[in-house]
């Protein structure tokens, strides 16, 4: 069974729910009989620690509900498996007064919508200001991950951009993305997919994903991301972008983390997130998951191979004695390009009570602060365009010496490890059941 989940409407509560009595309000983990009491709006607990809902009123009275929400905590499991800390983890609970369906998430410290702390202005510049302090540059602030959760959201077929479903929790002086609310996970406009040119698509996945893929047999565009993409020529608009959507080491190492997904750690997840009744749905899934990995890892293998020839060729190239150096003529010096003014359009669940792309009123910077990256990513260094012209073909790297470089890239998530919940961290029972055994 292929879900067809209709993305412009985005999972909220009625206005009927959101105004009744909330403390009657109970929410029951389907898994582990977990209880939550809904607070307030969108907002549950359990012994004293706050969880989100959401549900899946997209789908209600059409497909069916049980199976949308299952498929959006096995997406959300996922997430968390491939780029670890910070992505919540997800829980599959029932209203059974109402008998509607949720998924439920740890809240996350520390964290705030892309569409809350950055700016785009009409010269294509992008902005980052955290709450209070002080608007930068973006490419001045220490931000990893947004290359990684494009690339999982692509392998998982996760179609809803909007961005207030991604955002940044900030741990130190570095801000990681986190993506938010998978429920239109298993889209068939991008999981039914074959790829012949795996490879080039992931260079470029803002355009090549969010802007073809997604809106390829749709009646109206979405036009998610509409600030950093140019739909009408299909390309990014401004370099930034590139950096951060696309870079190297995060596209690799995120390309490793999904070749090690193992059916063992799929069924675990499933565990968690399909009830009994619905496992032939889970193992159907397992498998079009594997089909899909091994794309995939082959892409990750090209691509690998392809930086590592590229590095061989620059490290052999002969250099110019100085006596022997001519300067170019004037006439071969290339000008440079003003970036094309754009405005961020944005879909969202809620308008906010001001516009993040309205100007504000900052001091000018003159200069991009200069700070070291952090080994993992290479994001504050500038990239050109040597990255989008490589080949894929050439001298051959063995499978073994592929392997040893995709271990050691493997270093750049923060936790590798399955996402079975720490003792201390799983939310307590407050009603007796055993859990299910599948």
């Amino acid at each position: 069974m292929e879900l067809k989940f209709e993305t412009s409407q985005i999972p909220t509560e009625s206005n009927t729910e959101k105004n009744a009595p909330e403390a009657t309000g109970m929410l029951i983990d389907l898994i582990n009989s977990i209880v939550f009491k809904k607070t307030e709006f969108l907002h549950c607990e359990n012994e004293g620690q706050t969880f989100i809902y959401s549900s899946n009123n997209q789908v209600e009275g059409t497909y069916n509900p049980l199976l949308a929400a299952e498929l959006a905590v096995f997406s959300g499991n996922i997430l968390k498996f491939i780029l670890g800390e910070p992505q919540p983890e997800y829980y599959l609970a029932e209203n059974k007064k109402k008998g509607k369906y949720y998924r439920i998430s740890n809240k996350l410290e520390d964290y705030e919508d892309w569409n809350r702390v950055v700016r785009i202005n009409a010269q294509g510049e992008i902005f980052f200001q955290w709450p209070g302090s002080q608007e930068l540059p973006i490419l001045s602030v220490k931000i990893r991950q947004l290359t990684a959760i494009l690339v999982a959201c692509h392998f998982l077929g996760e179609v809803d951009w909007a961005d207030d479903n991604f955002g940044f929790v900030k741990v130190g002086d570095e801000f990681i993305a986190v993506r938010l609310d998978p429920g239109c996970s298993f889209h068939s406009s991008v999981f039914a997919n074959s790829y012949s040119d795996l490879p080039v698509k992931l260079k470029n996945l803002l355009v090549s994903f969010i802007g073809e893929e997604i809106e390829e047999g749709q009646e109206e565009p979405y036009n998610y991301l509409s600030g950093l993409i140019d739909y009408e020529n299909r390309k990014i608009k401004n370099q930034a972008s590139n950096i951060l959507f696309g870079n190297r080491n995060e596209l690799l190492a995120t390309l490793d983390r999904i070749s090690e997904l193992t059916r063992e750690d799929l069924e675990s997840i499933a565990k968690k997130s399909f009830t009994k009744e619905h496992w032939s749905y889970a193992e159907n899934y397992i498998n079009k998951l594997l089909n899909r990995q091994e794309i995939y890892d082959e892409a990750g293998y090209l691509l690998s191979k392809s930086k590592k020839q590229k590095r061989d060729f620059v490290a052999s190239a002969p250099i110019t004695p100085l006596r022997d150096f001519i300067p170019p003529e004037e006439s071969h010096i290339p000008e440079m390009q003003a970036t094309q003014g754009s405005n961020l359009e944005r879909k969202r669940k809620f308008s906010p009570s001001e516009s993040t792309t309205e100007a504000y009123s900052t001091s000018s910077i003159q200069s991009v602060m200069k700070l070291n990256p952090y080994e993992h990513v290479d994001i504050l260094k500038p990239t050109y365009k040597d990255e989008e012209e490589e080949e894929t073909t050439g001298q051959n790297t063995s499978e073994k010496q592929y392997h040893q470089e995709r271990s050691n890239r493997l270093s750049f998530f923060s936790n590798g490890e399955k996402i079975e919940p720490e003792e201390g961290n799983l939310p307590k029972k407050t009603i007796s059941s055993s859990r299910m055994d599948m």
